[in-house]
């Protein structure tokens, strides 16, 4: 693909420009550093690394921080939990 398509050459022509274009690709964990070096290495690609969390989720966040500002709820170590949990010391 050019950055600039001509088609209909004559009395009615058409140019075409395309500036840019974005895909989606899904990569498993295990493959995205090298996927991502590959894409370094192209001239005519840009990979930006992109993460937009739900507002829902992020309206979840606020809530349970402003419990815990209100003292409604407490925080608690992991590893005491995993001991009190499972029983691992």
């Amino acid at each position: 693909m050019t950055n600039s398509g001509l088609v209909n050459e004559g009395t009615n022509t058409q140019t075409f420009i395309f500036n840019s274009m974005k895909i989606t690709v899904d990569i498993d964990d295990q493959h995205y550093d090298e996927f991502l070096e590959l894409l370094k290495t192209l001239d005519y690609a840009k990979a930006s690394h992109e993460y937009e969390i739900p507002e829902w989720q992020q309206n979840i966040v606020r809530e349970r921080f402003e419990k815990i500002d209100r003292g409604e709820t407490e925080l608690h170590d992991v590893d005491d939990v995993m001991k009190r949990v499972f029983g691992k010391k």
